[in-house]
């Protein structure tokens, strides 16, 4: 079984409540800096165990993360509608989801394939992590030459985006900005903290 791993600002959101739901069991990892999240996923590339991150502020819908897990391919995750976008229409190129790395899955021969890929991005702070990891899995996986829109293998239906209702959703990641790097990650399994 694969990890299903929360990056979150606090120990209860709107993903863990969900896969909980679900009958699923994730771990939810409380940020406590900009730089975190790529640590985050730098320690999960490190421990070399398949993975699905769902962020905080992502609403699986029920089965979602088990058609991940069940999968074949590599790299493979749910599009959501990002910030500002409801003006979706999957049929045109201009206006289909885009959000990549709120609800994906990393296969761990993608991680003994490619041990030290993870460099490339565990000194970015959240704003940029996304790229940094997708830009990395697309060259791993061969996929530079492809159109950008083809990032990974995509599920349908996309995942909902939950973030204009929790209150710091006004830039994103209110309260932590002015902090430094901490050295320590919060790790919550239910209501434990490891």
């Amino acid at each position: 079984m694969a990890r299903i791993v929360i990056p979150s600002l606090a120990p209860d959101s709107v993903a863990k409540r969900c896969l909980e739901a679900e009958g699923l069991r994730p771990e939810v990892c409380v940020l406590q800096d900009n730089w975190a999240y790529a640590r985050l996923v730098a320690q999960l590339w490190r421990d070399g165990e398949t993975f699905v991150i769902v962020e905080d502020d992502i609403a699986p819908w029920p089965g979602a993360v088990r058609q991940m897990l069940d999968c074949p391919r590599y790299w493979c995750g749910h599009h959501y509608c990002l910030p500002g976008r409801w003006d979706v229409d999957e049929n045109d190129v201009e206006r289909k989801l885009w959000g990549t790395t709120g609800c994906y899955k990393v296969a761990d021969t993608v991680m003994e394939a490619a041990p030290g890929l993870y460099e490339r991005w565990e000194r970015h702070d959240w704003w940029h992590l996304d790229v940094g990891i997708y830009v990395a899995l697309r060259h791993v996986l061969g996929l530079d030459c492809s159109p950008i829109e083809q990032l990974f293998h995509v599920h349908e239906p996309a995942v909902a985006h939950a973030m204009h209702y929790r209150p710091e959703a006004s830039d994103g990641r209110v309260g932590i900005e002015e902090q430094q790097p901490a050295e320590e990650l919060e790790v919550v399994v239910g209501a434990e903290a490891r």
